[in-house]
């Protein structure tokens, strides 16, 4: 029902709009999310709205070959449409052959109805495989010609891995919809990759917690299932917010008529569960699709547990003991990462640990199958366990929660240079701490000294790369990145947030420092940047240690500065909209706008004439630079004045030659040298407060400042 649909506003939304378009939509599904769900309420409002858009949503089934998949789909379309047309959702569950549901197709319907039947009757003396499947998904297409206005929703993409010529089939399904004029959502699994599309995709991840347990109320309420706000929290936690899971202990609790309304409980039918109910039978049913030999799928599971305990095992180990030819291993492997229950990396597989429910089956089964432990003491043990264990996980969620999340923000360093301030813990301390946000935004804004960020190009939680350092800290509290190199020789920061009452002391940074230095060579970084960042900074000595590693150390207030200002929020208030941007041509004489631009602009500022002059000779300097040596394909400058507090910052962009890779690559002691090499950035220098050369995809951006 619509009422207890929770959770997908905005992915529901987003698929609405693609009815409107064509082409394919592709849905990255987490395991578990919910993604059938959220295709069949698109179903559903759709043929609910009774418009124009006629729906069809077709869900692979295992165990069909793909030609039986594809006749099931063009019976499935044509009724649905027919049912869509009639406002009669019966004649879908009627089961009805093809030429009774043609008898049920409206007057104005019959043209195309009896050309999709002939044509499914003819397809059957088809003798080439591609060609019959082909005809029998290309019904919709069909149906378009006479004016019918499909919207088609394609669920288990990831299902045709296990089909006999499911390639075959889902290469049509490709071919057919990802250039059609007519709209087209392709559903699956994230992990999957048999298939790769040009196309737009929307990432269909689990719940937030507030959905979670909206959908847990809501089911609870459904079922008269007592519970309670901390035992729904601990659930939705220890489940992962995934709504399948969800759903089914709460249908559990109604079938025992038992309550959710403490720990205790939920643990014990929790327990019951991976032990044989939904989720262990689930479980079971998969290992036996996935290595239908018994003999290989108790060797899979044991490696598949032994990776688990200690951390990762070398793939060459899973060739060695699976019991399984080398292609049979590698299509095996790959269905396990598919459904996210390992993971490979440079050589070795790993088991997600921060899947709760996942973690505790395994462990669960390994106890009984392979230690071969009593099964009441088994389950006995790890019921209570997991009472014991239940405070610790609400406990790693609400530091989880309070994390500053780092991946998300070195995901925003795009080689920007910031106010040392925000970095260097001593400056915070002795400039900024204590001052209020406007106080602290003039000091920002006056800032001479900063640092230069990275191009960052990809991020990963540190124990994803090292799954060692997942026993000392939380995933979401320690990142990794990587970027293009700097000045430095620095490819890779590694980030870490440590817990610490006070001013972390010097014994506590030198532990993490240790750490993340295995963690950065483990990943094969030659140079790298620890960054520390404790709630209330470093003492004096623990900053000592840290610059003696060449890291960084900071504070909490310091990451929300830095965060507020790569996300364009702590500039100097006014700032967007008093900036300026212009674009000149690379010809004679043109430089003198962009200087008569700047003097307009910093007299209003109240600059003085020599210093205005100092600005228009820089900026001159900085257009004749770019259109001396950049080789500029467009032949333009860009310029952006941004007037700060009691200061102006331009910025001068090109495209074509970078000059950063034309300075490095300068011969110092050459025959013939360039007497102009370096002396424009020299002169600008020297006329400026701080200029500096920002990394860009093509060409270069100067970036100057001068205060009054």
């Amino acid at each position: 029902m619509p009422h207890e649909f929770v959770g997908r506003e905005v992915e529901l939304a987003l698929i609405s709009a693609h009815a409107d378009s064509s082409g394919i939509l592709n849905l990255r599904a987490a395991p578990s999310s919910g993604v059938s769900e959220l295709l069949r309420q698109m179903f559903d409002e759709t043929f609910r709205a009774g418009g124009d858009v006629v729906p069809l949503y077709f869900r692979f089934k295992r165990g069909e070959n793909a030609l039986d998949a594809a006749n099931r789909f063009a019976y499935q379309f044509l009724a649905q449409a027919v049912a869509f047309k009639r406002r009669d959702v019966r004649v879908i569950r009627s089961a009805a052959e093809v030429c009774e549901i043609g008898e049920l197709a409206l007057p104005e319907d019959a043209i195309w109805v009896d050309r999709m039947i002939d044509t499914c009757r003819s397809d059957s003396r088809l003798t080439d495989l591609n060609a019959q499947m082909r005809s029998a998904l290309s019904s919709p297409l069909r149906a378009a010609a006479f004016g019918v206005r499909p919207l088609i929703l394609i669920d288990g993409v990831h299902r045709v891995a296990e089909m006999p010529e499911g390639e075959r089939l889902l290469n049509e399904l490709i071919d057919i919809y990802e250039n059609a004029d007519v709209p087209s959502v392709f559903a699956g699994l994230r992990r999957y990759d048999g298939f790769s599309l040009t196309s737009q995709s929307l990432d269909i991840d689990p719940l937030t917690l507030n959905d979670a347990v909206r959908l847990a109320e809501q089911r609870a309420a459904a079922l008269d299932v007592i519970t309670n706000a901390e035992t729904l929290d601990l659930m939705c936690v220890q489940l992962g917010c995934k709504p399948s899971p969800l759903i089914s202990m709460i249908d559990a609790a109604a079938a025992r008529e038992a309550s959710l309304d403490s720990f205790a409980e939920f643990e014990r039918i929790y327990t019951d569960e991976i032990f044989g109910f939904a989720f262990g039978r689930q479980m079971d049913r998969f290992f036996d699709r996935i290595v239908p030999n018994v003999s290989s799928e108790a060797k899979v599971f044991k490696l598949i547990a032994k990776t688990l305990s200690e951390g990762s095992t070398e793939i060459s180990e899973w060739q060695r003991n699976a019991g399984l030819a080398a292609d049979t291993l590698v299509s095996t492997i790959e269905r396990l990462k598919t459904y996210e229950i390992v993971n490979v990396s440079a050589g070795r597989v790993y088991v997600d640990s921060d899947d709760t429910l996942l973690t505790d089956h395994i462990c669960g089964r390994r106890r009984l199958e392979i230690d071969g432990q009593p099964r009441a003491k088994v389950i006995g043990s790890t019921a209570a366990a997991n009472v014991e264990r239940a405070p610790q996980l609400m406990a790693r969620h609400y530091r989880r929660q309070s994390a500053v999340g780092l991946r998300e923000l070195m995901n925003l360093f795009a080689g920007q240079s910031v106010p040392a301030m925000l970095f260097d813990n001593d400056l915070y301390k002795a400039e900024l701490k204590g001052l209020d946000t406007a106080e602290q935004n003039v000091k920002l804004a006056a800032a001479t000294e900063f640092v230069e960020l990275p191009m960052i190009v990809f991020t990963a939680h540190t124990g994803s790369m090292y799954p060692s350092i997942g026993e000392i800290i939380d995933r979401e509290r320690s990142a990794i990145a990587f970027g293009s190199e700097d000045k430095k020789g620095i490819r890779v920061w590694i980030a870490a947030e440590i817990d610490s009452k006070l001013e972390a002391t010097r014994e506590s940074a030198e532990f993490w420092l240790d750490r993340l230095e295995m963690a950065a060579l483990s990943c094969g970084a030659d140079e790298y940047k620890i960054w520390l960042i404790a709630p209330e900074g470093f003492t004096a000595d623990a900053l000592a240690a840290i610059g003696e590693r060449g890291a960084v150390g900071t504070s909490r207030a310091q990451i929300e500065l830095l965060r507020e200002r790569l996300n364009g929020v702590g500039n100097m208030p006014g700032r967007a909209e008093r900036s300026y941007e212009l674009v000149i041509p690379m010809n004679a004489d043109a430089e003198m706008i962009a200087a008569h631009t700047a003097e307009e602009i910093a007299v209003r500022i109240g600059f003085s004439s020599k210093k205005i002059n100092q600005i228009k000779t820089a900026i001159v300097e900085a257009c004749i630079n770019a259109g001396e040596h950049s080789l500029s394909p467009d032949r333009r400058v860009r310029l952006t004045f941004e007037p700060e507090n009691d200061a102006i910052k331009i910025t001068v962009t090109n495209r074509g030659v970078r000059l950063a890779d034309k300075l490095a690559a300068a011969e110092p002691e050459s025959d013939e040298p360039d007497r102009r090499r370096g002396w424009g950035l020299q002169l600008m220098s020297k006329l400026m407060d701080d200029v500096r050369i920002t990394p860009v995809d093509d060409g270069t951006s100067i970036i100057m400042r001068k205060a009054v």
